[in-house]
């Protein structure tokens, strides 16, 4: 049977049901194909080998030991090849982190580790490693009315006239009990991620209305052994580091022969939006001082 699903913009059909993305459109034809089918262990003549992947121009597999084996083929297919007894909710977070973030860089966009938020007619990003609290400041901007498009993942397009987009992602965060606590979000009866870990799917209230502002901002989260937020405007030649340093699977660039391509788009992005660092007490996560500092920055 096929399904049809929409994630960043992509008419996705699919042979395994993934309800954590949006509706598609059966009538039109899919960009994007999930097969369930056999995934090869080597992938011949590959370029470049790292933990669990191998990949080459226009080619990619993911070995994920008790899960699965994934395959995307030029940013159009992805071969699911799914270990017996494997938990489907194990199987779909690394095809919605790192297969996507492969099918991001093989299909034309600049996948940024972020999460992203439409704030008045605007689409604001929050980047930084993993830890930073992308997830739980995106979750703190639903909670006071504001659309989340995307968590974790943003790909980034270029519209006609040539300014950054990006469109609704994966119906769904990943929150630490913690962050809910802090927000007083009853995690009672949410699924786990995966196993053991405290980390929970809470759902994205997306709004039905077509995909239409453009990229403005980037906030760059960033904890530091300091008291204060604090807020700096990145300037020159340090805005590309930023780019590169949080661009998601930075390290598959290289093997699909996109580096100049990648350094073209970081580029065109830096010519439209504001790059701000946010220092942030690593001590102490001051959810509420933080989302006000960041609204204070916006609306200035």
């Amino acid at each position: 049977m096929q399904y049809y699903y929409k994630a960043f913009g992509w008419n996705i059909c699919s042979e395994m049901e993934l309800p954590e993305l949006w509706k598609g459109d059966p009538q039109k034809k899919a960009d994007v194909n999930i097969c369930l089918s056999e995934v090869p262990e080597k992938l011949e003549g590959c370029v470049k080998k790292g933990i669990g992947y191998q990949i080459k121009p226009e080619h990619y597999i993911l070995s994920i030991s008790g899960v699965a084996r994934y395959m995307v083929i030029k940013g159009e297919e992805i071969r699911l090849e799914i270990e017996k007894d494997a938990h489907l909710d194990e199987v779909k977070v690394f095809l919605y982190a790192s297969v996507f973030g492969a099918l991001s860089h093989l299909r034309g966009a600049l996948p940024l580790h972020a999460s992203a938020i439409k704030y008045n007619k605007r689409i604001i990003l929050f980047a930084g490693n993993t830890g930073a609290g992308k997830s739980t400041i995106a979750a703190a901007f639903q909670k006071k009315g504001f659309e989340v498009l995307s968590d974790d993942l943003v790909p980034v397009f270029f519209s006609p006239e040539k300014k950054p987009i990006t469109s609704k992602g994966i119906a769904r965060m990943k929150l630490w009990a913690e962050a809910l606590e802090k927000m007083n979000i009853s995690y009672n009866g949410k699924s786990k991620i995966r196993g053991e870990i405290e980390k929970y799917h809470v759902p994205v209230q997306a709004k039905e209305e077509p995909d239409s502002s453009f990229i403005s901002t980037l906030f760059v989260l960033e904890p530091y052994p300091g008291k204060d937020i604090e807020l700096i405007d990145v300037r020159g030649r340090e805005r590309l580091s930023y780019l590169i340093n949080n661009t998601f699977r930075y390290q598959l660039l290289e093997g699909f022969g996109l580096k100049e391509w990648h350094f073209t788009m970081c580029t065109q992005l830096l010519k439209h939006i504001q790059l701000i660092r946010v220092r942030q007490p690593r001590a102490e996560y001051k959810l509420e001082e933080l989302v006000t500092a960041v609204e204070q920055r916006l609306e200035a």
